[in-house]
């Protein structure tokens, strides 16, 4: 049961084994001030802060694509990922023991408990909701595909209205348009076929890549801005706290786009990404953790370039 705890394992191992001593200090310089910073948070917001973590963790684990392999190849799988998102949760949580609001860590890893024995319905048949073609160009086949996945299109809209409608709301928007944008990031856990990609002969990896940044992050801001300008106006105070949540937003987005290309192989079935939206939900719901955000998007961008060299 602790077989995923070591696979994650093996994964950081690698990761820290490639960075550098310059990105390690920066790494570790990090981590100190976000467990001062998630202390303190811990002291201020602890049921907030718990069911962010917990909200999180549940959308990482519902975008699985895993879970049959999981089911059937790893002995008592609830409880191997339960240690599992334990263990990408610990560092997140483990502030809360020194403070007075102790009792968090034990609630959330009980929270934890209890989302890994949510059932995911790995093999699903894309609904046909031809209509959303009319709408969504092929060119975002991710869009297109998640948002017929059970019916997605209208939780998005349904979400996106209730912001729009709730826009004078003070900090109640920007939840729901960052609960939108976990959603959207759970739409890029599956890899295309190589004949998407090479669709264009002339297109070079970092323009490849260019294009997807930019088709995937234009809507986005045309989508969340006109929420964000009316918080903005009805809460002036605020207003530099909207722009930067704009940014993160799209950071979070970029990360997904990136780490897929990072980790493409042709007519692989899932690249299992849910720890990198688990990491970047975090990162929106925690503002001192953007640097991080940041890092990982400076980090997998070379590397989707080099592997993209391999098939364009």
């Amino acid at each position: 049961m602790f077989t995923l705890v070591k696979v994650r394992f093996c994964q950081i191992k690698y990761e820290l084994k490639h960075l550098g001593i310059a990105h390690c200090l920066f790494l570790i310089a990090l981590f100190i001030g976000t467990e001062i910073m998630l202390f303190s948070t811990f002291l201020k917001y602890p049921l907030y802060l718990s069911l962010a973590i917990l909200c999180i963790i549940l959308s990482g684990h519902l975008s699985r694509k895993d879970a049959v392999f999981i089911k059937m190849n790893v002995e008592k799988p609830q409880l191997a990922l339960f240690f599992d998102y334990l263990s990408l949760s610990v560092l997140f949580i483990l502030p809360a023991l020194f403070t007075r609001n102790w009792y968090c860590f034990f609630l959330i890893s009980i929270g934890i408990y209890a989302l890994s024995f949510a059932p995911i319905k790995s093999n699903f048949k894309p609904l046909e909701l031809r209509f959303l073609s009319r709408f969504i160009p092929v060119s975002m086949f991710e869009i297109l595909s998640g948002s017929r996945k059970n019916y997605s299109i209208f939780a998005l809209i349904f979400i996106y209205l209730l912001a729009f409608s709730l826009s004078w709301v003070r900090g109640l928007p920007l939840f729901l348009l960052w609960f939108m944008t976990i959603l959207i990031c759970s739409f890029f856990t599956e890899y295309e076929p190589l004949n998407l990609i090479r669709k264009d002969e002339q297109f070079s990896s970092a323009l490849f890549l260019k294009e997807k940044l930019k088709r995937f992050s234009f809507p986005l801001i045309i989508a969340f801005l006109p929420i964000l300008i009316i918080n903005g106006v009805f809460h002036a105070d605020i207003w530099w706290i909207n722009s930067i949540f704009l940014i993160v937003q799209i950071l979070t987005l970029n990360l997904s786009v990136l780490y897929k290309y990072a980790t493409y192989h042709p007519k692989a079935y899932f690249n299992g990404n849910g720890s990198v939206l688990i990491i970047a939900g975090l990162c929106i719901v925690l503002p001192f953790l953007i640097p991080l955000i940041l890092f990982f998007n400076l980090r997998y961008y070379p590397k989707a370039i080099k592997n993209l060299n391999r098939y364009l």
